[in-house]
């Protein structure tokens, strides 16, 4: 699996842990699957900070039950520094799980599990957060071209109206125009609606 190559270039860890007693045993853990823990914290009151400070690959968050601040500051990382995220916790109620998921966290272990299971959760909480992220650039591109496509249609609309032109030529007027002009096809179009709001000169 190309993540286990990548593993090689020391992969940066944060490592979130409310038990100072076990951050020894993670960062061995970590070590000596290949990672390198850039960061570790035992509170999330400066969560965003440290991950802007210390730029880590991905978020480890180790507590024994997540509370409403950590998911409040979780939310307000993924908003300006998304990151990957595993989250070990006992709590295994629903609502957890939930709000866990619903706000970033790509993998979400519950119970005691096995260090030498660590590597693989971080690879698929890491393939994960990729994946979600092509979906989103993908549907931003579609909505951005579906908006372009709206404009053009209103603009190729006044055109036939102002022009007397049917449908086809309306288009090929403005693309045209825009090719003259060198200009993009929906900023002349922009421009055209933009306009019929001028107030008369």
């Amino acid at each position: 699996m190309m993540i286990n190559n990548e593993r090689k270039q020391a992969m940066g860890i944060m490592l979130v842990n409310d038990q100072p007693d076990e951050q020894k045993s993670f960062n061995d853990t970590l070590e000596g699957l290949g990672f390198e823990v850039t960061a570790s914290i035992e509170s999330t009151s400066d969560l965003l900070a440290a991950v802007i400070t210390s730029c880590p690959d991905v978020v480890l968050i180790a507590v024994e039950k997540p509370e409403k601040t950590l998911f409040e500051k979780l939310a307000r990382m993924q908003e300006q520094a998304p990151k990957p995220i595993v989250m070990l916790s006992q709590d295994k109620t629903e609502k957890a799980i939930n709000q866990a998921t619903e706000l970033g966290v790509n993998a979400y272990v519950v119970d005691s599990f096995q260090p030498s299971r660590l590597g693989s959760i971080i690879d698929a909480a890491i393939a994960r957060f990729r994946h979600l992220n092509e979906i989103v650039t993908k549907l931003e591109k579609t909505e951005h071209k579906l908006s372009e496509r709206k404009i053009i249609d209103r603009a190729k609309g006044i055109i036939m109206t102002q022009k007397g032109l049917p449908e086809e030529q309306a288009y090929r007027w403005m693309q045209k125009y825009a090719m003259n002009n060198n200009r993009k096809i929906t900023e002349v179009a922009q421009e055209l609606i933009a306009s019929l709001h001028e107030p008369n000169k």
